[in-house]
């Protein structure tokens, strides 16, 4: 080729070069090297498509996992919205049957804080919720007896 006969003309010992074979139009990387004791050259050629052929199989297979890891994420935070909404519902729900509850119902966390009672807890009280959710059953026994005069 002319870019071999070039650089070898011009006193070059090896080089890598970019060429298109005539008989079969296919782009290829030579590389050549001089031979020290002889007067001939080495040279090899890779045509583009056999050294690019490991990195698309590699892009394709990465292509791959992110394609899957965005469906993963996707339908993994779409169940997990699903659930959210589901429990906020439920919860509400719940609240709303506590607080309608014919009968004095409350419900204490582990320290003994009121953190939701009914509405007829609260009469039979004589307080507001407003004024029983954060007292303690401890703290404020007398609050929890229904001696208080209104």
């Amino acid at each position: 080729s002319k870019e071999l006969t070039g650089l070898t003309q011009s006193g070059v010992m090896s080089a890598t070069y970019h060429a298109v074979t005539p008989y079969d139009s296919t782009e290829r990387v030579f590389s050549f090297s001089s031979l020290d004791k002889a007067p001939f050259f080495a040279l090899a050629g890779l045509a583009a498509d056999d050294y690019l052929a490991q990195w698309r199989a590699e892009r394709n297979v990465t292509i791959l996992f992110m394609v899957a890891f965005v469906l993963v994420s996707s339908l993994s935070s779409r169940m997990l919205w699903l659930f959210f909404m589901r429990s906020r519902r439920d919860a509400e729900r719940s609240r709303l049957l506590l607080r309608g509850a014919s009968d004095s119902i409350y419900i204490l966390d582990a320290r003994g804080d009121l953190l939701e009672a009914s509405d007829s807890f609260c009469r039979v009280l004589g307080y507001t919720r407003s004024e029983l959710v954060g007292m303690n059953v401890s703290v404020n026994p007398p609050a929890f007896f229904p001696s208080r005069a209104r």
